[in-house]
């Protein structure tokens, strides 16, 4: 008879995993092998990570936006940060699932929700394959001595033209995202294209021309 295969035992209320190897020669005096195996969970967003993309996202942003705003924004620009095209909503969702962003219950509602962004129109022609799309590029403003980091620019090689779009998540316009996203045309126009610019009210369904 072919040996028995390892028995794995898990002890409830724990977080171990026993692998159990029996000495199969020495039947009247088994001995046992222990290997603790530590479980962890897997696909949760850490506070350090959340606190990082926090400062670098929203350091523009109305300070009085709640957390789960803020929560909701960072997996939302990094969800865009990995969009080229309409055709790469499935495996961004999926790297931000592995990357810990989102757990597997999100991953609907959150495709659902850009699938509904991008039945805009404008937005639609925003994301189609004709661009060479910058995302999340730092420039360097030498005016201001300052590194800017536009959401997105589109860039149409041929006829020099240019879109800047900052993606925004919570309900508030204020004239400060126009002013932000106003220099990043400045930026884009001094380096030779026609620049367009605009601002995304994602949760609104918005686009706004600036």
């Amino acid at each position: 008879l072919a040996d028995k295969p390892d028995e794995y035992f898990y002890e409830k209320g724990s977080n171990e995993y026993i692998i159990d190897k029996k000495d199969k020669e020495k039947k009247d005096e088994p001995k046992v092998e222990s290997v603790v195996l530590t479980l962890y969970p897997e696909n949760q967003p850490t506070k350090d990570l959340i606190a990082e993309r926090a400062q670098i996202r929203f350091k523009y942003s109305d300070e009085s936006l709640d957390s789960s705003t803020l929560l909701y924004g960072i997996k939302m620009h990094r969800l865009f940060e990995l969009i080229k095209t309409k055709q790469d909503i499935n495996s961004a969702l999926a790297i931000l699932l592995d990357e810990g962003y989102i757990v597997d219950s999100e991953k609907y509602q959150l495709g659902k929700t850009i699938s509904e962004i991008f039945d805009i129109p404008e937005v639609e022609q925003m994301f189609d394959s004709r661009w060479r799309v910058l995302n999340e590029t730092e420039i360097f403003d030498v005016e201001n001595d300052e590194l800017c980091r536009p959401d997105r620019i589109m860039i149409d090689d041929d006829s020099k033209q240019a879109i800047v779009l900052d993606y925004k998540f919570g309900f508030i316009e204020q004239n400060k995202y126009k002013t932000q996203v106003e220099s990043y045309v400045k930026l884009l126009t001094q380096m030779g294209y026609a620049t367009q610019g605009y601002i995304l009210y994602a949760k609104k369904g918005k686009l706004v021309k600036v």
